[in-house]
């Protein structure tokens, strides 16, 4: 048998993966990190036009981490995005809808 996995260095502490809150905005306010991003969501009609979002931001501290997550959180709903707050595309948006909310609606 292998020996267990040691990492290389004993000290490394372990990375920062929470939530930052970023802002909170309605959707016909918009983003100020994105100008097209409230305008997609209310496509979706997953959030109400003038509910307030908490948006939050998951990032790691170590710029080698691929780690990037975006958070939407409704009054109902809760939407979350592999990417960087500023970075989300419209094939993004799209796919987190389908893999999260329509897989839900469908079981």
């Amino acid at each position: 048998m292998g020996l267990p996995f040691i990492p290389k260095d004993l000290n490394a502490k372990p990375k920062n993966h929470d939530f930052q809150f970023c802002e909170k905005r309605s959707l016909s306010q918009g983003f100020s990190f994105h100008p097209k991003l409230g305008e997609w969501l209310q496509g979706y009609h997953l959030f109400e036009t003038d509910e307030i979002l908490s948006v939050y931001e998951l990032k790691c501290d170590d710029n080698s981490c691929p780690v990037q997550e975006t958070l939407f959180v409704g009054s109902s709903h809760c939407l979350q995005i592999g990417k960087e707050k500023s970075q989300i595309s419209k094939i993004d948006l799209r796919f987190a809808y389908e893999r999260q909310i329509e897989k839900k609606s469908l079981s």
